[in-house]
């Protein structure tokens, strides 16, 4: 059975403790979805999105409408996050060949992965699958499958 959830923090550097913040008017989001913070305000990072600056703590299904809204900061591009793997719009495996490519992101549905076919828009690099790191838990047939990957120094500026 597919699984599908947003990115979570998964070693190094630790992400910034929850904190408040203002949100953009009229957006949604899941817990876990990557946030920018454009004109001092938090949005979820939309598909091929360049910058990623934080993590949703929590879920906020209707509009935000002037809202404070909790959100943790990724202060390195030494912290780790296991994401989804899609290829375009659709689901996709892991793979090794993985390792190492810059690549961007798709949303979709408020879930965020990394997309494999998007070179374009690089935000992040893929360390390993993780079923690699991981293979009690996860399968080389999975699908979707998980990457651990870290930022480019580029999207957190």
């Amino acid at each position: 059975m597919a699984r599908y959830e947003n990115p979570r923090y998964y070693s190094g550097p630790p992400l910034l403790a929850k904190e408040k913040v203002r949100a953009r008017d009229g957006k949604t989001w899941k817990a876990g979805q990557p946030m920018v913070i454009d004109s001092g305000l938090y949005e979820p990072v939309a598909s091929n999105g360049t910058k990623i600056h934080a993590l949703a703590s929590e879920d906020v299904d209707t509009s935000t409408s002037s809202s404070d809204v909790y959100i943790e900061r990724i202060q390195s591009t030494e912290t780790k996050l296991v994401a989804m793997v899609a290829y375009g719009d659709s689901d996709y495996t892991s793979k090794r060949s993985h390792i190492g490519l810059n690549r961007g992101v798709t949303v979709g549905s408020n879930i965020c992965s990394v997309d494999v076919t998007d070179d374009t828009n690089a935000c992040v690099v893929i360390d390993s699958p993780l079923w690699v790191k991981e293979p009690y838990n996860n399968d080389s047939t999975d699908s979707p499958g998980f990457v651990i990957c870290h930022l480019k120094a580029a999207a957190l500026e």
